[in-house]
This record gives C-alpha cells, structure tokens and sequence, in this order.
C-alpha cells in the first residue's frame, strides 16, 4: 500500500521535499496557506511587466542540479550565470566598480587602489576556501537538533580555522587588504546575514570564495519564479495533490505518533506521514490585531531580546536612545516589565508618543549639556539609532556595571573614549534578535499585556511614498503592506 505524506508549505523547501517524495512512490498531498506557491520566492505582474518578489539571484547552482538528478529529469528552467557579478557605486565618488569572478578582470577593477591586489585576493580566497570546504559537510549542510550536537560537529573542524571564529568579518577582511574599497565591497556580503561586517564572525568570509571563485552568482531565464513553475510542472506529472488558501494551526498525535492536522476552518487533514518546519511556527494570541504583529517577529523581538537579556525589571531604569520602530518597541516592553523608562530623542514632538507607551521621561539630545543631570541614573541604555554616533555622553548615563546595547547598525565603527567605560566598569554590547523559544515567550508576553506595534496599514500602490516617508522619518512607527492589495 502507498503511503500517504503531507507537507505543509510550498516554499522551496516544501516544494523539493514534495518533489523527491512523489518520485520515489509516494502518494503528497501539499498544503499552502497562500493561494500561490513559492513562499517567499514570489512573482508580481502588472502592466504587463513582471518582477521577481524576493530573491533575485542565488549561489551555488549545484544543489539545483543535484535535486534534479536525483529524480532522473532535467532542470526545467534555463539558468544563467551572472558575470560581472554586480556593480558597486561608491557614495560620495563617481567611481564604478565592476566585481567579476573572473580575477584577472575583478583585478583591473582595483588597480591603482590596492597595490599587488592580484597577489592579496588570491591568499584571501585561499583561506575563506579552506574553511568553506573543511566545514561544508561538517556544518553547512547539516541541521543541528541541538547545541551539542552543533559543539560536537564544530570540535571536528581543524584547529586552524579556530581564531577566525572569534575575529570579525572585518577585521579579517584588514589583514588582507588596505584600501577602504576593497574592504567595503567584500564586506558586502555579510549584510546578506541580517548583519554587520564588524560583528559578524570572520568564518562567513566563506561567502566571498562562494560568489568569487567557487560558483559565483545565477539568475534564471525569465524570471525567478520559473523554478517555481518548472518545479510545479514536474509535482502535477507525477499527480500530487495541491491544496491553497489553507492555513494549518494545528497538529494533533496519537501515542506519541503525529496522526493529523487541522486547518484555521477546522478541516482535520489526515496522512500516514508529516513534513512540517513545526520549530518555525508560534502561536499568536487570539487578542492582538494581526496587523500589530506582523512587526513584532522583527522590531518586536529585537528589543525584547535585550530586555529579557539585561534582566529588566522592576526597579530597573532604562533609557531608550529613539523612538522609531525599534525604540517604541523597547519602551513598551521595558515598561510592561515595571522598569523606569527614559526616552533619548532629537525630536521633542516625540514626547507625547513616549509617555503614552509608558515612558516616564523625555530628554532632548539636542543642545550641548543635555545629558549633565542623567549621568549615571541608568542601569541599561538601548540604542536603537543607526546614524553615526559619540557613545559617550550616552555611557556616561550609565550607573556601575550598567551596559549600553547597540542595537542599530550605523554604518562605521564606533570611536568610543576608554574612560567613559573605565568609570564605573560600563559595558558596551550588542544584540541582533532572537530565537525561537523566545520569540514564543515574547508572543505570550504581549498576549498578556495586550502589546502590538503602533502600524500604518498601507496598500501595494502607496510603498513607494511610504519607502519616501521611511527617508523622511515620517513613521509611526512602522509600515505593515496588506497583502491582499497586491
């Protein structure tokens, strides 16, 4: 008898799981909450134009080969490899920069900025390919149920790679070369990670050997989303069955053993095998507006993180340094946990917005003195700004051992005076968000305390003006697009 499998989500990962599956026999059933396939590798067409939504290239073109030969049939899409890989405008500079895989030309590129670059980027390369090649099957393509079982693999990588786990991105990238050009451009590649080159570990220069030399970067005929339509093409041969519109919310088990799940209309889906990423899912409590949420999964948890972190509570006193989409966040968690709360602004028509999310002070940055009656009145110090900033009026609010964590990515390295940290053994730290458990926590936190974010719900034809009014500040405090309207 043929068993039975459903996965649920038709992202690529659904839809390649889904397509290995129906070619060795079994009888998949794939279930989407949207009502198109892809996740988030996604199409818009309008006016007869069509635009990729979501990714828009990709490296190691591989895997995409080694899928399709898995289940004995061609790529049914065209792939096309990108050369020169992207272009570079530097600001404030009319210089152009073409960065090619081919390294005699990427070399022309830099000549006359970083003398003997041929030599240099070569040694790089050397480097990032061996760590990329003693962890690629140790690491990156292995999943980890657990932090042991992560320690344990990461014991096996050779003790050689051990100091590029405790440099930066950044400071590697200043062992190899001078100019700030070159440093600039191969750092770009860390802000694929949601990060910064200054506090993202020097292992991941692995990805400029993945997009210089290994495999460098592809597209595909047409469009992104014909990997969707080549893989849908395939998944409707072989007689899967595709159900949209249908959103899971939960699972049900039977002696320890998943036996169903049900959708949000209360249909119970039946199988004798599940493919579910059940660890990427969190419950949303019945009483918050949707809309209110949808920035929690980001703003949200990436102030809550710290909070929690920094263990605040009440007695605690917080400043928070801007309120925007991150910093209103911070005040209403810092709040509801029963902390003192300051708001740090440049902008004294914020006042009345921070008191009302639960603030007890407002302070005005901007003349000179302003921070003479705070100092050292703080436990913790949030900044949420990414401009360009002097740290230290702002460490010195802090108390004994308080700390003040950055949060907002500004785009140099900061220049801070040792003794504003050596008085009174101030910390400087960082936090980027959180995980998954936590993301939970924080979701049940703000069920209790009835917290959201403060959103403008916009639909697709205002994202433009609204990417306008991002630039001009003119938030409160966060665009939410309805979905709908595309």
């Amino acid at each position: 008898m043929t068993k039975s499998v459903i996965v649920v989500g038709a992202g690529l990962g659904g839809l390649s799981t889904a397509l290995r599956l129906s070619y060795k026999g079994y009888k998949v059933t794939i279930i989407e909450k949207q009502a198109l396939p892809g996740g988030r590798l996604h199409v818009l067409k309008k006016d007869g134009f069509t635009f990729d939504v979501g990714p828009s290239f990709f490296s190691m073109s591989y895997e995409f080969k080694e899928l399709f030969n898995s289940i004995g049939e061609p790529i049914p899409f065209e792939l096309n490899e990108l050369n020169p890989l992207y272009t570079v405008n530097m600001a404030g500079s009319e210089r152009v920069f073409q960065i090619y895989k081919d390294l005699d030309k990427l070399a022309n590129e830099f000549r006359g900025i970083e003398d003997n670059f041929e030599v240099k980027v070569r040694g790089y390369l050397k480097g990032a390919k061996q760590i990329f090649h003693d962890t690629e099957y140790k690491i990156i393509k292995r999943n980890f149920d657990n932090i042991v079982s992560y320690a344990l693999s990461m014991a096996t990588v050779p003790m050689k790679h051990l100091p590029k786990m405790f440099r930066t991105f950044w400071a590697e990238l200043e062992r190899h070369f001078e100019s700030e050009e070159v440093k600039i451009i191969f750092s770009l590649v860390a802000f694929f990670l949601g990060a910064t080159p200054f506090n993202t570990p020097s292992v991941y220069n692995l990805l400029n050997y993945t997009e210089l030399e290994h495999d460098g970067y592809w597209n595909v005929k047409g469009g992104m989303y014909k990997i969707v339509e080549g893989i849908m093409g395939l998944l409707e041969k072989k007689g899967v069955n595709m159900i949209f519109n249908t959103e899971i919310m939960s699972v049900q088990h039977q002696g320890g053993k998943m036996v169903s799940v049900t959708s949000a209309t209360g249909e119970v889906f039946e199988s004798d095998l599940f493919v579910i990423n059940e660890d990427y899912a969190v419950t949303v409590p019945d009483n918050l507006d949707l809309a209110g949420v949808a920035p929690l999964l980001c703003a949200g948890i990436t102030l809550y993180s710290p909070i929690k972190h920094w263990k605040t509570g009440p007695g605690s006193r917080v400043a928070v340094m801007g309120l925007g989409g991150l910093g209103h966040m911070g005040v209403k968690f810092a709040a509801a946990l029963g902390a003192e709360v300051a708001v740090l602004s440049h902008s004294p028509k914020k006042e009345a917005d921070a008191k009302a999310m639960g603030a007890k002070h407002f302070v005005v940055t901007k003349e000179d003195g302003w921070n003479k009656p705070l100092r050292r009145k703080f436990d913790l110090v949030l900044n949420t700004v990414s401009a360009d900033l002097d740290l230290d009026p702002y460490l010195q609010l802090l108390d004994t051992d308080g700390t003040l964590v950055v949060i907002g990515l500004p785009g140099k390295p900061y220049a801070v005076n040792a003794g504003s940290l050596l008085d009174g053994r101030r910390s400087i730290a960082g936090s980027m968000i959180g995980g998954m458990p936590e993301l939970q926590e924080m979701m049940d936190f703000c069920g209790a305390k009835n917290i959201v974010s403060d959103v403008e719900v916009i639909k697709a034809d205002y994202i433009n003006t609204a990417y306008d009014r991002t630039v001009a500040s003119d938030v409160k405090y966060r665009f939410v697009i309805d979905a709908t309207s595309f």
